[in-house]
């Protein structure tokens, strides 16, 4: 699988399985791998080309979230030091996770060459707006709840790298795991975010790659008309404009499923 160099010393990877991200950053003294995933041999050739670009830097993982397939390269990048959100330590479901990792192989017949374990998190992001600085480049992370209650943003400057987690996807509508009020709450840090910081390039958990703020607030909007139809259909009863979506999103047929179970989760969290 060879990465998409978006700009100096910033290579994207894309999984076959639903088109999941892998982002790679070097600077002077430091490597940063964000979500390593998929298949054994994308995980592998992940690891291979961080070998290569490594030297004696240090290496550090970083974790968007907790999904099962964001998680599931960990255990390939043994001597890393991980960075992830206190929510993310604390995730009460961190079992299930592993376990769903270690299903999705069984039901494949995937063998891997390294465990599939939790990671163990040596640097946590505790507060919105946190700071972490290396020579090279400066980390500002902002917490991004809704999808999972463990989100964060990455910020990466001057490399002007936003990489997302499963948010502001153009192949994926909003997935909602968490308060629909908090899923709002992130999209609205979207314009904070590029008053704040100089942003080239938004990396998806899912999807493809953005190079303009215009292209950022276009997935904004989207992500936020989605969540006002579910809202409409589940508080008032008004009929989801079905045919719309099925037109936006190329795989549909693929996420319907992930629609219903929105729409489910926003009528079990309306009525508790």
């Amino acid at each position: 699988m060879k990465p998409l160099e978006i700009s100096q010393d910033v290579w994207i990877f894309t999984s076959v399985l639903y088109q999941t991200t892998s982002t790679v950053i070097r600077t002077e003294h430091e490597i940063f791998v964000v979500d390593p995933n998929w298949l054994p041999q994308e995980v592998s050739g992940i690891r291979a080309f961080v070998d290569q670009q490594r030297g004696d830097r240090k290496l550090h993982l970083i974790f968007t979230h907790s999904d099962y397939d964001h998680i599931v390269g960990y255990g390939a990048f043994e001597s890393a030091t991980v960075i992830a959100s206190q929510a993310f330590v604390q995730n009460q479901h961190k079992d299930d996770d592993v376990r769903k990792a270690v299903h999705f192989d069984q039901s494949h017949y995937i063998v891997r060459d390294h465990p599939i374990t939790y990671p163990e998190v040596d640097i946590v992001i505790a507060k919105d707006g946190q700071q972490l600085n290396f020579i090279g480049t400066d980390m500002t992370f902002y917490l991004a709840p809704g999808h999972t209650d463990q989100g964060i943003f990455i910020i990466c400057e001057p490399q002007g790298v936003w990489i997302a987690g499963d948010y502001l996807s153009d192949v994926e509508f909003p997935l909602i795991s968490g308060q629909l009020t908090e899923y709002h709450n992130t999209m609205q840090k979207v314009e904070h975010i590029i008053r704040r910081h100089e942003i080239r390039y938004l990396v998806p958990g899912h999807g493809t790659v953005e190079n303009s703020v215009s292209g950022i607030y276009a997935r904004r909007d989207l992500a936020l008309e989605y969540l006002k139809d579910i809202e409409a259909l589940v508080s008032k009863g008004i009929p989801f404009p079905l045919t719309l979506y099925q037109r936006r999103y190329l795989f549909w047929d693929g996420i319907a499923d992930w629609h219903r179970e929105n729409i489910e989760h926003i009528m079990q969290s309306s009525s508790r």
